[in-house]
């Protein structure tokens, strides 16, 4: 599990212990397609942890 990954699984831990409701309102994160299309209509590609950042749910 790398660095981004682990962080956002303690928030969500917290989350759904002390706020439920702002966690089953986070939306779902990019799909691999999604950020591929991205970077293609930017001309550019993104370093791997922004595009982990992206497809986590949020």
């Amino acid at each position: 599990m790398t660095n981004i990954s682990a962080a956002w699984a303690r928030i969500d831990i917290w989350l759904s212990r002390n706020a439920p409701q702002i966690l089953a309102g986070m939306a779902s994160g990019a799909s691999e397609d999604e950020v591929a299309a991205a970077e293609q209509e930017m001309g550019i590609i993104v370093p791997d942890d922004v595009r982990e950042r992206l497809e986590t749910k949020r």
